[in-house]
C-alpha cells in the first residue's frame, strides 16, 4: 500500500525508475541516490559570482 502511494504521488519523470522497485526500501534508496546528488559546478558558479561583488 505504501510503495502505491509513493508511485502514484511522485512526478511522472520519477516513476519510470521507482516501477522496476519490488520493496518501498528499494523505493526510498532510488529517491535517496537522485536527490543526494550535489551540484558542484552551480554552488562554485554562485560563490564565484558573490566574491565579485565589492
Amino acid at each position: 500500500m505504501i510503495f502505491l502511494c509513493l508511485a502514484h504521488s511522485v512526478a511522472p519523470d520519477l516513476t519510470s525508475n521507482i516501477v522496476f522497485a519490488s520493496t518501498v526500501h528499494e523505493e526510498w534508496e532510488d529517491f535517496r541516490q537522485h536527490f543526494a546528488q550535489g551540484n558542484a559546478p552551480r554552488i562554485y558558479q554562485i560563490q564565484k559570482s558573490i566574491a565579485s561583488y565589492e
